[in-house]
């Protein structure tokens, strides 16, 4: 699965043009599946199966064995989204979905896992500057399986994700900036002083999240915590009407 963003002539839309997929995610409505973490006993949210910030991450399942997210035929998806256009004019943008499928029963349905700093919260954590860390409540996991994937989602000044199981670190998701010009803003090319840097310098944006990928197994009973690092020294901000926008500390996991 992988989530995109483009014009309406096909072309891709993205922070040089002044287009963001600030992020989106996707749910399954289904009878009986409610989140895995947040769920609850009474289902009060619908399962999360794959969520993407502007750095449109490809979430691959089955490089090793036969597994896959598991969509009934009675199954709705619905979504939620923000996009942000930097721009003065309005823009038409389409978020776009690429799914790799299959009709092989002998594919085994596979659970995301969401660890989040604000637990089963909205997610926005007020910003700060300078180091430091975000860290998701410990979820002891009711599933035993393969780890299949983990990613980290984090806005700009954000570092790394690294998780953990029962206090040992399991995978480290780096977050890399700039790494293709789609993801540099020279200066005026914001809003408002949109995090552009100062003096004709480029400012670089997250552009890739490390993934981790068969990296063990969880039990039932084991303990899975998220860590998000910040360091605003090294990457600054995003900074909206002079003020700094909320930031997110989440870690997926799927499990196989």
């Amino acid at each position: 699965m992988e989530a995109g963003l483009e014009y309406e002539d096909g072309t891709e839309a993205n922070i040089d043009t002044g287009a963001w997929l600030h992020h989106m995610v996707m749910y399954s409505r289904s009878t009986g599946k409610a989140d895995v973490v947040c769920g609850g006993s009474l289902g009060l949210m619908p399962r999360r199966i794959f969520a993407s910030g502007n750095e449109r991450t490809v979430k691959r399942l089955n490089s090793k064995s036969k597994n896959g997210v598991f969509i009934g035929a009675a199954d709705r998806m619905s979504l939620i989204v923000e996009l942000m256009n930097e721009a003065a004019e309005s823009k038409t943008l389409y978020l776009t979905m690429t799914y790799e499928y299959v009709t092989d029963l002998g594919y085994k349905d596979s659970p995301l896992i969401w660890l989040d700093a604000t637990g089963c919260g909205t997610s926005d954590v007020a910003a700060k500057e300078g180091y430091y860390e975000l860290r998701s409540p410990a979820w002891k996991s009711t599933v035993s399986g393969t780890l299949l994937l983990a990613d980290g989602h984090v806005h700009d000044g954000g570092v790394r994700v690294t998780f953990y199981k029962n206090g040992q670190q399991i995978c480290n998701s780096e977050q890399l900036y700039g790494m293709t010009s789609a993801y540099q803003e020279a200066e005026g090319s914001g809003h408002a002083g949109h995090g552009a840097a100062a003096g004709g310098a480029t400012m670089q944006h997250i552009s890739n999240s490390g993934l981790c990928a068969d990296f063990g197994t969880v039990a039932v009973g084991d303990e899975l915590v998220a860590v998000s690092a910040y360091n605003t020294t090294r990457y600054p901000l995003q900074i909206h009407n002079g003020e700094a926008h909320p930031v997110m500390g989440i870690g997926n996991i799927y499990v196989g």
